[in-house]
């Protein structure tokens, strides 16, 4: 009988030892890449982005390389409210976003008072101008109505455009970072500028004889980028970006992020018909990314 007993407190040993194992070993698999050793706390990550084509970007040519080499799930989070976004970045509830440009980053460091660290910057569609009446912008009348986003982090960017475009001057004295209608110093046509929450500036072209739209929401309306009758010569400052909130920049997935973005699958996708438009970035990796972290960014 004592053999009998001694033989089951044997196997139970040998049961939960072996269940420790498993459980180590699970531990190990979940936390760590058989490739290159690195302990990975975190394979399950949540994207913010606005409507439009960034998020299916990021779906479908960074997220298949993280998920394919490192074990990565990754969810996206549609956010039509940029500030909503980034308040869940802090909180923790989102781990990156890409809701807007490297300036509109800026506006909002400035307005939260918080560090949002870019990690990446992504071909981008640029704003242009569409019209339902008119081919071209030689046609347009005295007192025409021009759709511009009422929020005032966008205004700068619209108006800029308007003035390259040949529609109006602005006030040279302004602080270009915070133009708004009222720095208009010449509007030779009177046009008329209708403030229009940026994502009705498509529905917008019905009433209107004008409306500047940027990329991404013409993108997600159907709207066709090579129609603008003026498109916009875009700047680095407004090309789109993922971003991290400050304190998480060094997170092993911000790496791991870099590295698919600078993968021969990213650049595959982002040569496709769907993007084959968009804006490149003259750098990747942002000058911020580094200065956030105290470094001095490469040349």
């Amino acid at each position: 009988m004592s053999r009998v007993l001694f033989s089951m407190k044997s196997k139970k040993l040998l049961f939960s030892v072996l269940i420790f194992v498993l459980a180590a070993i699970f531990a190990l698999a979940s936390t760590a890449d058989a490739a290159d050793g690195v302990k990975r706390e975190k394979l399950s990550l949540k994207l913010a982005a606005s409507p439009g084509p960034y998020g299916d970007m990021f779906d479908e040519a960074i997220a298949p390389y993280l998920e394919k080499k490192y074990g990565y799930s990754v969810e996206v989070i549609e956010f039509t409210d940029g500030t909503a976004a980034h308040q869940a970045l802090i909180s923790g509830e989102i781990d990156i976003a890409i809701i807007g440009h490297l300036f509109y980053e800026n506006f909002l460091e400035k307005n939260l008072n918080e560090v949002f660290t870019p990690i990446v910057v992504v071909p981008t569609a640029g704003a242009g101008i569409y019209s339902k009446v008119y081919k071209s912008l030689s046609e347009l009348k005295e007192g025409d109505q021009i759709a511009i986003p009422s929020e005032a982090s966008n205004q700068p960017r619209v108006l800029s455009m308007s003035e390259k475009a040949g529609l109006i001057k602005l006030n040279k004295e302004a602080d270009p970072d915070l133009i708004t209608v009222s720095d208009i110093t010449d509007n030779p046509l009177k046009l008329k500028f209708v403030e229009v929450d940026r994502y009705l500036l498509p529905q917008a072209l019905d009433s209107v004889q004008l409306s500047i739209i940027y990329g991404n929401i013409a993108f997600a309306s159907g709207i066709d980028l090579s129609t603008a009758l003026y498109p916009e010569d875009m700047i680095e400052d407004y090309k789109n970006c993922l971003v991290v909130y400050g304190p998480k920049v060094k997170e092993q997935y911000v790496k791991d992020i870099q590295e698919a973005a600078s993968s021969d699958e990213f650049k595959t996708v982002l040569n496709s018909a769907k993007y084959a438009s968009f804006n490149r970035p003259l750098k990747a990796v942002p000058d911020k990314f580094y200065t956030d972290q105290g470094l001095k960014a490469p040349n």
